[in-house]
């Protein structure tokens, strides 16, 4: 095996495994609640980011060992890819806390406005879901 490929399959056995360990620990239950308190945010993003290594990193691997394979090229060690994956990580980071943002203030019209934003809720899916059926929809294609 050349070096290349011996460098691609440590490099994928590696992530493959941290990817498996963000599984194990995503299938042990959490304990307490992520009710909005003070411990809410970091514990979602723990929660997130571990969610984020066990189902990303095996859907970006490709990617990844592409990366290492040409960081190894121009003679750099593993720094650069794990970067470019810590960044990766980060910016999925940023949008759990925007969800993580975007529940709360779900949260706080929910307790302001009694059953209206659970309707909401239902209506939004199914409002582009039915798109497809409306008349404009089913005249368009034949135009």
């Amino acid at each position: 095996m050349n070096a290349e490929r011996r460098l691609a399959a440590t490099t994928g056995t590696l992530l493959l495994i941290l990817a498996g360990l963000a599984w194990i620990e995503l299938a042990r239950p959490i304990g307490g609640s992520m009710s909005m308190g003070t411990t809410a945010a970091p514990l979602f993003l723990a929660t997130w980011t571990v969610m984020t290594v066990a189902m990303m990193v095996p859907a970006t691997l490709p990617v990844l060992l592409l990366h290492r394979l040409q960081a190894s090229r121009l003679g750099a060690g593993p720094l650069p890819t794990f970067v470019f994956l810590a960044g990766y990580l980060l910016v999925w980071s940023a949008a759990g806390l925007a969800a993580l943002a975007i529940q709360a203030g779900v949260a706080g019209l929910t307790s302001e406005m009694g059953t209206a934003v659970p309707a909401v809720a239902w209506v939004t899916p199914v409002r582009p879901g039915a798109s497809p059926l409306a008349p404009p929809k089913a005249t368009c294609p034949r135009a």
